[in-house]
């Protein structure tokens, strides 16, 4: 085997979202279409998720990083792309499936061929009088990429110097204050610095199923109250997806590669 970092590096945050966080990873495995390594950072998870991914890790399916402590999702983030040694650093949020082959080969392609510093599955525009969580104060929420599926060319954007964390501050808007979730300030960095960044076509939205949420709303509610029929029908859906690709792919994909070159962090350490 080469010694060479793979071209490709997904990174997954994992926070007490067992069915879906399994489910992400076996369909990452099964329709990406382009070689990878892939690792997975739970931060403490008391749902079981633990012990779940300490299973695959041994299986060949993933590189396991455990924090001691609970984790934001923006650090996690800020400490990959810190620490990524592939040309490619692609962030997939945990409540994403896969549903089509090629869904990676084609943020790559869009990257190779553009020369992109940043590609995206989605764009959100800036929105104006947004009501603010736990206030009547309306913000001013920034335009930003889709965090749930980011690829970010390491070598163009390694110096951009800007966290992905999420911020709330004064600004010279109508509402007064311009919220800024997370990668929102790291992409208005980005383009003050003139990199380029693509977003992909509309039809690449077929290839994935982004549920949202799933990790704050698990925090909410965990582990006693009822969680409403809205998300008990999402995670039906879910455990019995993840039954079929347990059930017909048992393995990891051979497109998934393990160099000794990517840094494995001690565990318990971070």
């Amino acid at each position: 085997m080469s010694n060479a970092a793979p071209e490709v590096c997904i990174h997954v945050a994992s926070a007490n979202t067992k069915p879906a966080t399994e489910l992400c990873i076996r369909t990452i495995h099964r329709h990406a279409g382009y070689p990878f390594t892939l690792i997975v950072g739970d931060g403490a998870s008391q749902d079981g998720s633990i012990e779940m991914l300490r299973d695959l890790e041994a299986r060949g399916w993933l590189r396991l990083q455990e924090a001691s402590g609970w984790r934001q999702h923006f650090e996690w983030l800020d400490e990959w792309l810190a620490t990524c040694n592939s040309r490619y650093a692609v962030f997939v949020d945990s409540d994403v499936a896969f549903l089509q082959d090629g869904w990676l080969r084609d943020l790559v392609d869009t990257a190779r061929s553009s020369k992109a510093a940043l590609v995206c599955a989605e764009l959100y525009p800036e929105i104006s009088n947004h009501p603010l969580p736990g206030s009547s104060k309306p913000v001013r929420l920034a335009a930003r990429p889709s965090a749930h599926l980011l690829l970010l060319d390491v070598s163009q954007v390694k110096n951009v110097g800007t966290s992905f964390a999420p911020s709330l501050e004064e600004a010279d808007v109508s509402e007064g204050l311009i919220s800024h979730d997370v990668v929102a300030r790291f992409f208005i960095e980005l383009q003050r610095r003139g990199l380029h960044y693509e977003v992909m076509a509309f039809e690449y939205r077929a290839k994935y199923r982004h549920w949202g949420g799933l990790s704050w709303r698990s925090r909410k509610l965990w582990p006693d109250l009822w969680p409403g029929w809205d998300l008990v029908k999402i995670l039906t859906k879910i455990r019995m997806t993840l039954r079929v690709y347990r059930f017909r792919w048992p393995s990891p994909s051979s497109v998934c590669e393990n160099s000794e070159d990517i840094d494995r962090h001690d565990r318990g350490t971070r």
